[in-house]
């Protein structure tokens, strides 16, 4: 609607062709004639334009299904005796034939042709291959396991008991709070490289709870028990942010371009109430459904679109969604703890479960869809939030193999 038709070019031939897109449009696959007059499937992003994913060294390939979010594609490809072989493809691995990877489990003489189908959770692959044994062909089903879902990371603590993350962005970098040997709570960030970084003293709880894409961090810490909201940024460090009139006040979410703040504050009336801090301006009171308590839980990339929950006047609580031209709408009982940029994947936690929700699974447990990464006893109890591209999921689990409850990221990058 805003651009019109745009070309997605080719891959240096004649003639392409979209076949495919994810849910949120930003991925299209497809095929294209290249240099040398083959036919090849392709992977096309804004920022990337048309990539060629190539053959095993036969003449073409063609694409069959991707995942909602695209980072994963099926298809065949020929080889060098223009043999078609099943394949999956993902950013980082590139093209895999599945016959190789799978070699165990194929009988001398069978081979996967064709891959067609992909499940939604990543672990099911559906297509046509050559069952020697039969001399025919036939349809089959692929059982991956855990091959393509990812990894699990545990991130350990400061000397303490427990540990829990809040927030994560697209690089890997999670805000969340650890205990150290005193048993106090210290608010950190996490890298893969760097580890634990600690963003507040040893003297007092510190948590924080939002990160943005350029590693800016909010949270809150407490003073005489009291809590106070901050900022922290890789740049300037921690800095307090202004009261709202109260004496309490914490912050919960930050943009992601890390310019603003979401929370809640207590008026000098003695109500919460849900507010939004600039970089330069004081807190702004974002109102209520009609009860005395609201507050502010994720924020859109630049600010201007908050969610989180608030008490209407009848006393029960209620999702929101607010805006400055909108204000605050009802969203009805449902507690939303984070969600994508794109609005397809929503992580929480219900009754001692972390759960999420998809529109192609409905809502789902954790546990469940990610049981091959867990030992036996492993439990993931609840999810704080999920990257803009839906790539990581963070939150609290019980490692079975420590006996502890800890902090968890699960990378859905196959």
């Amino acid at each position: 609607p805003t651009t019109g038709m745009q070309s997605l070019g080719t891959l240096q031939g004649e003639w392409s062709t979209a076949e495919d897109v994810s849910a949120d449009g930003t991925v299209i696959v497809g095929t294209s004639e290249d240099t040398q007059g083959r036919t090849v499937a392709f992977h096309w992003t804004e920022a990337t334009g048309m990539q060629s994913l190539g053959t095993f060294g036969g003449r073409n390939s063609a694409v069959n299904d991707l995942i909602a979010d695209g980072a994963m594609v099926i298809g065949m490809a020929e080889d060098s005796q223009d043999i078609s072989q099943a394949f999956l493809w993902t950013a980082r691995l590139g093209l895999q034939n599945l016959n190789q990877v799978y070699a165990g489990l194929l009988g001398d003489g069978s081979r996967l042709v064709e891959a067609h189908l992909l499940s939604a959770n990543r672990r099911t692959l559906a297509g046509q291959g050559y069952n020697a044994s039969r001399g025919r062909t036939e349809a089959f089903l692929l059982d991956m396991e855990s091959q393509w879902q990812g990894r699990l990371i545990w991130l350990g603590t400061l000397g303490g008991v427990n540990s829990v993350a809040y927030a994560v962005n697209d690089n890997g970098f999670v805000a969340g709070a650890t205990q150290d040997g005193t048993r106090r709570w210290r608010a950190f960030r996490w890298s893969e490289s760097a580890g634990l970084q600690t963003l507040t003293s040893s003297g007092t709880n510190g948590y924080a709870m939002g990160i943005s894409a350029n590693g800016a961090v909010s949270g809150y810490y407490e003073v005489n028990g009291r809590p106070r909201a901050f900022r922290w940024t890789p740049q300037n460090g921690f800095t307090e942010l202004p009261a709202f009139g109260g004496t309490q006040w914490a912050g919960f979410a930050i943009s992601g371009d890390g310019n603003w703040v979401g929370g809640t504050a207590r008026e000098a009336s003695g109500g919460w109430r849900a507010v939004r801090w600039g970089i330069l301006g004081q807190p702004q009171n974002l109102g209520t459904l009609g009860g005395a308590t609201s507050c502010a839980q994720a924020l859109s990339h630049d600010g201007g679109v908050i969610v989180g929950y608030s008490f209407n006047s009848a006393n029960r609580q209620r999702a929101f969604r607010w805006s400055q031209a909108t204000g605050m709408q009802n969203l009805g009982r449902w507690m939303a703890r984070s969600v994508n940029q794109d609005g397809t994947l929503i992580v929480g936690g219900i009754n001692g479960q972390a759960t999420a929700w998809t529109p192609e699974l409905g809502m789902f447990r954790l546990s469940d869809y990610f049981s091959a990464l867990l030992s036996s006893g492993s439990v993931l109890l609840d999810a704080y939030a999920v990257s803009p591209s839906g790539r990581y999921i963070v939150g609290i689990g019980y490692n079975s193999a420590t006996r502890r409850r800890e902090a968890f990221v699960i990378d859905r990058m196959p």
